[in-house]
């Protein structure tokens, strides 16, 4: 047993992290963050600077390992238990809009208002609604800043109605949330547990004959039970194209914006992209939702000409967002839209780049080797495909000690005594493997899965490219 402390440990960790990060926030000219104020940090907005990027992951990891080893492991597992209750709290926020309550010009946003105040104004129950605020309190989504006085803060802020990230709760903590009712009894139901079909997801044990409202407009909970006969059982996609799901189209192409900004644009920024930026260069993005990738690269891209495809009725919506953020784009030829299914044959051939963000996730294999098999088909021996997906990394403990010298741990390893793929850190992309067995039956693959898809495409994977966002970037090209 090796003498080393682990605590002792975690917290050189933890001190030594935060220096960094104060250390890169002085040398920017940038205050310390602040939890209660009501605005967003300078880096909360845009991707910061690689040290603070690499000294906040190791500080959140290393909070996070704390925390679960000093933490009761019984308590640790019955607060993990009632976690839907956050997800509801959530819900009821942003469907009262307390969070623009808050920010009315007549409120002090550093005081804030009575509940009995806010409940008037929003048509709540006031006892009921404190104790929803007081138990976001604790998450430091509000604060309190007196007895039964509640406030926004900079992560309220984003829950506020016009922000991208106040769609995500009418998403996942309505649709999502309902389906995952199904999720345990799916994965064991014979009759779905070993299917791949996007029918077979615990979403359409719950959605897939329902014509839905809103858990704000309707108590209305489907009957369906996993393993039914079901002649028609609905996807995702085919519920969001219903007339009456508006309000979840909507918030869904809004919440691939944020999930796409939530680490700020300059992420991107850091790829080598004048590899490919040469004089007529088009770059081609299918499945490009409303072009927000595109509208990021623009300013690191000289020459290119992006084409961003989806369905025509997303293509639309793609229109709208650069008429409303970068008209001028549309104008001068830069960007444009083209009305594409990527189950199709790909019209643009032979472009420089062609790039699938956030796409294969939502597949099963099949599925994803004839989205690759289209786009292989256009490629010429100088394109590329950048595939835009969160890599799932083995989540291996380390050694009961540390390594007895540098050499023996890998640089892509989160220091010991984290956990290799630094733990919490990755909560975001462990939520979304889970998300798409629930709503797609599809998986976020590890590299090694990925590799396999490529070469039975007659694909080749040529590098990785790490950046400052969750998302990896595989650069690929056409087999020789």
């Amino acid at each position: 047993m090796s003498d080393t402390s682990l605590l002792s440990s975690l917290l050189n960790l933890i001190t030594t992290a935060t220096c960094n990060l104060q250390s890169e926030l002085k040398g920017a000219g940038l205050p310390e963050p602040w939890i209660d104020n009501a605005s967003l940090h300078p880096w909360d907005e845009e991707t910061p600077s690689k040290k603070y990027w690499d000294a906040r992951r190791t500080l959140i990891s290393a909070l996070g390992m704390m925390t679960a080893v000093v933490q009761n492991p019984r308590e640790k597992i019955i607060c993990d238990d009632l976690g839907y209750h956050h997800s509801a709290a959530l819900n009821f926020i942003v469907n009262t809009h307390m969070a623009d309550v808050l920010a009315a010009p007549n409120v002090d946003e550093r005081i804030g208002l009575p509940v009995s105040e806010i409940a008037r104004r929003t048509g709540t129950h006031p006892a009921k609604t404190e104790r929803v605020l007081r138990f976001l309190c604790m998450y430091h989504t509000f604060q309190e800043t007196s007895p039964g006085v509640f406030a926004n803060n900079k992560v309220s802020e984003c829950l506020k109605k016009g922000h991208p990230t106040a769609e995500l709760p009418l998403m996942w903590a309505d649709v999502g949330f309902r389906s995952a009712t199904a999720f345990s009894a799916t994965l064991r139901d014979p009759q779905t547990a070993h299917s791949m079909r996007i029918e077979d997801a615990p979403f359409g044990a719950v959605f897939g004959n329902h014509t839905s409202k809103s858990t704000s407009e309707s108590e209305s909970i489907p009957k369906s039970e996993p393993g039914t006969a079901s002649p028609v059982r609905a996807t995702i996609f085919e519920f969001l194209s219903r007339p009456e799901s508006e309000v979840y189209r909507s918030a869904f192409a809004k919440t691939m914006v944020t999930l796409d900004i939530m680490n700020g644009a300059l992420g991107y920024h850091d790829l080598p992209w004048d590899r490919w930026d040469k004089e007529g260069a088009v770059f081609v993005e299918a499945g490009a939702s409303t072009g927000h990738l595109s509208n990021d690269v623009l300013s690191v891209v000289k020459h290119a000409k992006f084409i961003n495809q989806d369905l025509p009725e997303v293509c639309l919506q793609g229109e709208k967002f650069f008429a409303e953020n970068n008209a001028e784009a549309i104008r001068s030829g830069r960007v444009k839209f083209q009305p594409n299914d990527f189950f199709t044959e790909q019209p643009v051939k032979g472009a420089a780049i062609y790039i699938l963000s956030n796409i294969l996730h939502d597949w099963p294999d099949n599925e994803a080797l004839k989205i690759l098999k289209h786009i292989g088909d256009a490629m010429i021996p100088t394109s590329r495909l950048l595939v835009m997906e969160i890599v799932i990394v083995p989540s291996l403990s380390q050694s009961r000690s540390p390594p007895s010298a540098p050499v023996d741990q890998n640089p892509n390893d989160a220091p010991w005594p984290l956990p290799k793929d630094y733990g919490i850190v990755n909560r975001y992309p462990h939520h979304q493997s889970m998300e798409m067995i629930n709503t797609f039956n599809g998986l976020d693959r590890t590299l090694d899965e990925y590799v396999a898809l490529f070469q039975q495409s007659e694909l080749e994977l040529v590098e990785v490219h790490r950046i400052r966002k969750l998302v990896s970037i595989m650069e690929v090209k056409k087999k020789a």
